[in-house]
Parts: structure tokens; C-alpha cells; sequence
């Protein structure tokens, strides 16, 4: 039997044609491969690179770690977030966007367009002097202004204390005003309603 002398020149280029052969099969092998139930894992430092193609999940995708991305984020349909959420940068929102439960909002801001507070519910300004409140939770629309309160509707009443400005259709009306005397008025009459030189009126009580 003969025998086959390889130079050591002779060598090189067989072990240079075992690689090329290695690394095509390994291609192959890759670009056509399947993953069963033992799954793929890559570790100590390792990576996967996806060039000039694509990822496609139609399972699920779970990531127990962090997540980062650079560059345009596109999502079409639901998106359920769960946890707290931070956002940084300038945000635009196109169609309904429906909140519910508590939030705030800190900062300058405009608002275009209506806003429509439904029945029941109130808006409020905080302030030193007393709050501003605009509601309809009393059946009608009511302000109150620190420890002023306005009503409306069908009629518009002012409330301060215990005194009430009542006004209607051809009617004014105040209840609680303070009462004097008729002696204290002399010419007046029961009901009637007098001035002091301050401008604070009184009625005219009878007797």
C-alpha cells in the first residue's frame, strides 16, 4: 500500500479546504435550521446580529431584562403597560386618549379646543384666599369663590354668609339682610329697603 507524503505546504491547503467546507456547511446549516424544545442560548458575552433582514415573532417574546433601542419605534395594535411609566421628551397623541383614575399634571400648559366637565364631577383652583370651585353637583351650576358662592340656572342667586342675592325673570330679591328700625328712618315704612351713608342697606323692620 502506498503511502501519501504530504509536504507541509500540501498540508496547509488541505486543512485551508477543511475550514472553507466547515464554514459553508455551518452556513448552510444556519440559514435553514429549526430550534426545537432545548431552545438557543447565548451567553458569556455572546450576541445575535440581525443584517439587512428581519425579526418575526408570531409566538410570544418575553424579556426579563432591560430593553434598549435606538432609532423608530413602530407598533400597530393594543399595547398593555403595566408598572410605572417615564417619558422624557416632547409626546403627541392622535385620537382619544381616556384616563382612568388619579392624575396630575405640574408645569405651564394651554388647552385648544372644549373642554366638558360631566355631571357630577368639579374643577378647582387652590389658592391662599380660598379655592375656586365650578361644579354641578347640586343640580345646577355653582362657583364658589373662597366663601362666596354663585348658583345658576333658571335663576341666579350670589350667597355670602347668611345673606343671598336672588335673581330671576323681573325679580331681585335678598334674603338676610340686616334689619333697623322705622323711628331709625324716619318717612319709611315696614319692608322698606334704606341705605347708610356707607351704602349698606338695610330693611326696614315693622313696629
Amino acid at each position: 500500500m502506498g503511502v501519501n507524503h504530504l509536504g507541509s505546504s500540501g498540508l496547509e491547503q488541505r486543512i485551508a479546504g477543511l475550514q472553507r467546507d466547515l464554514r459553508r456547511v455551518a452556513r448552510a446549516t444556519l440559514q435553514n435550521s429549526s430550534i426545537g424544545r432545548a431552545g438557543l442560548r447565548v451567553y458569556d458575552g455572546g450576541w445575535i446580529r440581525i443584517e439587512d433582514g428581519g425579526l418575526q415573532v408570531t409566538g410570544t417574546a418575553s424579556v426579563s431584562g432591560r430593553l434598549e433601542g435606538d432609532g423608530t419605534f413602530d407598533w400597530l395594535g393594543p399595547v398593555n403597560l403595566k408598572g410605572a411609566q417615564s417619558v422624557t421628551g416632547p409626546s403627541t397623541f392622535i385620537g382619544q386618549m381616556i384616563v382612568n383614575g388619579p392624575w396630575d399634571l405640574n408645569g405651564n400648559g394651554s388647552i385648544t379646543g372644549d373642554v366638558a366637565v360631566k355631571s357630577g364631577g368639579e374643577i378647582r383652583v387652590q389658592g391662599a384666599g380660598g379655592d375656586v370651585v365650578l361644579s354641578s353637583t347640586y343640580g345646577s351650576p355653582r362657583i364658589n369663590l373662597g366663601g362666596a358662592q354663585i348658583d345658576g340656572g333658571t335663576s341666579f342667586t350670589v350667597t355670602v354668609g347668611s345673606t343671598t342675592v336672588y335673581f330671576a325673570e323681573g325679580t331681585i330679591r335678598i334674603a338676610g339682610m340686616p334689619t333697623v328700625s322705622q323711628a331709625s328712618y324716619p318717612g319709611s315704612f315696614p319692608g322698606a329697603v334704606v341705605a347708610d351713608t356707607s351704602g349698606k342697606l338695610y330693611r326696614v323692620a315693622g313696629g
